[in-house]
This record gives structure tokens, sequence and C-alpha cells, in this order.
């Protein structure tokens, strides 16, 4: 009888394992959800360049990926995710087709100069809320990770593609594709 009551729970315990780790998180299905929805950006007339402006369109059509990273003012961890950014700009230099594009929510040139990214990225000054509120139907949380778009703004990849060693084999299989 005893040995009865142990197999059952250990055959229970493993069918809860199994329906526990084959299910996908909220957070999971969400960011499949959003895999290939269209970022809208061209609502943005201009880009800051290697500190020329020159058009939102101009910009898009010279990479074929970008990774899109939204800062809000007053986020504490702004600088060193800037930092972070040039160092990994470094390890990535050699793709042509990339780049990075900042979208920098309720900051002023000068403030952003102070962060350093003006001579490194391109970068968006988005004083209206725009960002958030052309992509209201894409969650908040999402849109304050980056998030790599293609030529025709639709997002492939969702995250710091450099967080894990996945992501960043997933950025590099992404952006080396030949179409």
């Amino acid at each position: 009888m005893y040995r009865c009551i142990k197999l059952y729970i250990v055959v229970l315990t493993i069918i809860g394992l199994t329906i526990t780790c084959s299910r996908k998180s909220q957070q999971e299905v969400q960011l499949h959800k959003y895999l290939n929805k269209e970022l809208r950006l061209n609502i943005f007339p201009s880009v800051i360049n290697q500190q020329k402006i020159q058009s939102y369109n101009e910009f898009r059509n010279k990479y074929k990926y970008i990774s899109v990273v939204f800062l809000k003012k007053g986020c504490k961890p702004c600088d060193s995710k800037i930092a972070e950014w040039q160092r990994r700009m470094e390890i990535i230099s050699d793709f042509k087709n990339y780049s990075v594009l900042f979208i920098f929510q309720g900051y002023n040139y000068n403030e952003i100069s102070k962060l350093n990214a003006i001579t490194s990225f391109a970068f968006i000054i988005d004083i209206h809320c725009r960002y958030l509120i052309y992509n209201r139907d894409i969650p908040e949380w999402i849109l304050d990770n980056s998030v790599l778009i293609d030529a025709k703004n639709r997002i492939k990849l969702i995250g710091d593609p450099f967080s894990t060693h996945e992501k960043t084999k997933e950025l590099y299989s992404i952006i080396k594709k030949i179409d």
C-alpha cells in the first residue's frame, strides 16, 4: 500500500513538472505575439546621426536592421545603458547593415550631449511622447526594452540582444541573413 502511494506521488510530480515546464509564461506568449509587428518610427521626420541631422528615411534606408533603444527622462541606468551599447557596438561594427537608434523621451539636446551618445549613435529626441503614442498597441514593457527591427520596421527580436549568449547568437543569425 505504501509503495502504491509513493508511486502515485512520483507519477503526479512528473506529470505536474511536465505540464509546468511545457507551458509558456505570459511574457513569452506576448513576446511571440509582437514579433513581426510593425514599429512605427516614420512619425519622426529626422534623426541626428554622427552630429548631423538627416531625414528618418535617409537614415532608415542605410541600414537593414536597427536596434531601437528607448530611454525616458529620469531613468537612472541611462548612462550605464549607453556605455554598455558603446562597448557592444565595437563588437558588431563589422555589420554594415546594422545600427542602433536611441529614442530619448523628454530630453533636450544639451542633456543628451552630457550622456556621451551624440558621437556614437543615431538618436531621436521625442519631446511629445510620439514613440509611445503611435506604438500604443505594443505593451510599454516591450518598448522599454530594446527591439531589433528589419527593413520594413517589423520587430525581429525583443529585449537586450546581449543579455544572454542565446540572444546574441539570435541577433547575429538575423543580421547575417541574406535575403
